[in-house]
């Protein structure tokens, strides 16, 4: 004989894996806008320094790479961006 199993209504609410994960993703947020914003400004001060040369005059790899990942200056720009990027994502964060 068959036996009758009574349904239930109570669900279980489950969460979105999304919801807890949320918390830190304004740490992916900052890096990835202060990469871009450094990318936006790398390729106007290429333009602007290498830019004015002769025109229709090759430009090498060299002259790209001396001004650009060879110099300190170059690196410790991008740090001061992708913090700066990752603070205001930080602030934002914290008033939404």
């Amino acid at each position: 004989m068959r036996q009758l199993v009574p349904l239930t209504t109570s669900v279980a609410v489950v969460k979105p894996i999304a919801a807890g994960g949320e918390k830190d993703m304004w740490i992916l947020k900052g890096l990835l806008s202060g990469s871009i914003i450094f990318l936006i400004f790398t390729i106007y001060y290429l333009k602007s320094v290498i830019g004015p040369s002769q025109s229709g005059r090759a430009i090498g790899v060299s002259v790209i790479t001396s001004t650009t990942i060879h110099q300190p200056l170059f690196w410790l720009t991008f740090l001061v961006v992708l913090a700066a990027a990752v603070m205001c994502a930080r602030m934002l964060q914290q008033f939404t």
